[in-house]
């Protein structure tokens, strides 16, 4: 989500696609261009958006507005009533000191630069998993923004088991309860992976495996 963030600010921020010339297109034509973009842009945008933007490890050095840190805050605040134990003024202390830790390339961000040539390589949550560790409430809300899709293909699974289950013969089912059989669905899928997974060891695996002693 972070990149796709930063891909629409590469289109529309004062220094993108449409900020200079573009061959073939008038200035008038592209001004209406960056208008109509920036109006569906302020339609869908989300501080989501912009918090996983920031968490992002190819980006999380870059300097941000007050906007931004504003909706990181809000974001941090509504993440931070889902857990029992962290809070958000622990998760935007925390995030200071990683940056500064950044900036000064002390710690996990020495100056051989692993970790950066890590963040053009490794996915965001398994970025904040090895390099984050240190501040334990930052990581947490890494890892579940930076495990956030751009697509919407999720939401149209959803929606065809949606309609396989609430059928012409099941038209008058309440929608709440249709919401959830399709959750119950969608979990005894994702169990019965897990369980697959789980069975599916490897050889060497199988061979290493000490065998509990006899009774």
């Amino acid at each position: 989500l972070g990149k796709f963030y930063a891909a629409m600010l590469g289109l529309g921020g004062k220094d993108g696609l449409y900020a200079s010339k573009i061959s073939g297109v008038t200035g008038t034509v592209r001004r209406k261009m960056h208008q109509v973009f920036m109006a569906r842009w302020e339609y869908f945008h989300s501080p989501l958006m912009t918090a996983a933007y920031m968490l992002d490890p190819q980006y999380i050095r870059r300097e941000f507005t007050a906007e931004e840190e504003g909706e990181l805050r809000e974001i941090m605040k509504k993440l931070a009533r889902a857990h029992p134990t962290f809070t958000h003024e622990n998760m935007i202390e925390q995030y200071g000191l990683a940056r500064t830790e950044m900036f000064c390339e002390t710690g996990e961000f020495v100056e051989d630069g692993a970790a950066w040539r890590a963040a053009t390589t490794l996915n965001p949550v398994t970025w904040a998993q090895i390099y984050l560790y240190k501040w334990k409430d930052l990581q947490w809300v890494a890892k579940r923004l930076g495990g956030l899709s751009a697509s919407a293909s999720p939401c149209e699974h959803s929606w065809s088991i949606e309609g396989w289950i609430h059928s012409a013969r099941r038209n008058r089912m309440q929608q709440s309860r249709v919401e959830h059989m399709v959750r119950f669905h969608s979990n005894l899928v994702l169990e019965k992976a897990a369980k697959e997974w789980e069975d599916n060891a490897f050889l060497w695996e199988d061979e290493m495996a000490i065998s509990d002693p006899a009774e």
